[in-house]
């Protein structure tokens, strides 16, 4: 069984740790479970960036819990929650239950009849078709650059596109939803400004979230929906007017795939070790949030 499986085993529970203060666990499940409903983790994620130092350059796209087929219902909570098509809609479970990974892009209000409910519905962030996966474990934190989504616009003409998450984001995905050539990672680097702010974000979630081992999916918006950022009509009133160009945090993931994090072992050893207050075995170096 892998590290991973046991990490999310059912066999562990809040009741068993609590009745076992000896057990250490590297995240608190509660913590784990806080963000199990796709929901509750973005008002999560929205409170924890709205209210740090990070406020004015990231945010969570605009996103509301739309509860049954009811169109009229649901355009009038995407206008009061300043979300406007197209839409990446979400089921609500972000694991251990089928079709959890099923998403939609939806362009406009006939394309709201077509989910199944309850649904996350949220404000599409155009990104050229490019994300940052952030894999931390503890202080440590690899930064990779994969494919995303091409970049959206509505449509009143636009039927629904229904895909799989986990088919787009590869390291070397190969979707219609993708751009050719969009991801380079052995020729583009990060500038410094990215990387800092990138493991800013890093930090305050870790912090806010009390978790150790998780993933960030950030985008950082292009075109149109830079001026929509600047203006406030990108999911999110209360932005700076002088703000260009800013980054959405669109997903965390308890405990990731680190397939391709260098020194996963070494780094997780020394995560353990520090919960269980021994000396860290060395380990080449990184990049530290």
């Amino acid at each position: 069984m892998s590290w991973r499986l046991v990490y999310l085993s059912h066999f562990i529970s809040q009741s068993y740790v609590s009745r076992h203060p000896e057990v250490i666990c590297i995240d608190p499940l509660s913590s784990v479970y806080a963000l199990a409903n796709r929901y509750d983790q973005c008002r999560v994620l929205s409170s924890s960036l709205n209210q740090s130092t990070l406020a004015d350059t990231v945010f969570v796209p605009g996103f509301c819990l739309a509860k049954r087929n009811s169109t009229d219902e649901n355009l009038k909570l995407m206008l009061e929650n300043g979300i406007r098509f197209p839409l990446i809609c979400k089921q609500l479970a972000t694991e251990s239950e089928p079709n959890t990974r099923k998403m939609a892009l939806v362009f406009n209000a006939r394309g709201l009849e077509a989910l199944n409910y309850p649904i996350l519905l949220q404000q599409f962030i155009n990104h050229d078709a490019r994300l940052f996966k952030l894999f931390v474990i503890g202080k440590f934190v690899h930064i990779r650059l994969r494919p995303s989504i091409r970049n959206l616009s509505p449509s009143s003409s636009g039927e629904n596109i229904f895909f799989e998450s986990n088919t787009i984001s590869k390291e070397y995905s190969v979707s219609p939803l993708n751009v050719a050539g969009a991801v380079d990672n052995e020729h583009t680097a990060l500038s410094m400004r990215q990387r800092s702010l990138l493991l800013d974000i890093a930090r305050q979630l870790r912090t806010d979230l009390k978790l150790d081992l998780f993933g960030i999916d950030v985008v950082e918006c292009s075109g149109e929906d830079i001026l929509r950022t600047s203006t406030g009509a990108c999911g999110d009133p209360n932005v700076n007017e002088k703000t260009t160009v800013r980054y959405a945090v669109i997903d965390v993931n308890p405990a990731p795939g680190y397939s391709g994090v260098p020194n996963f072992p070494e780094h997780l050893e020394n995560l353990i070790r520090e919960k269980l207050s021994l000396p860290l075995i060395p380990v080449p170096s990184g990049t530290m949030a």
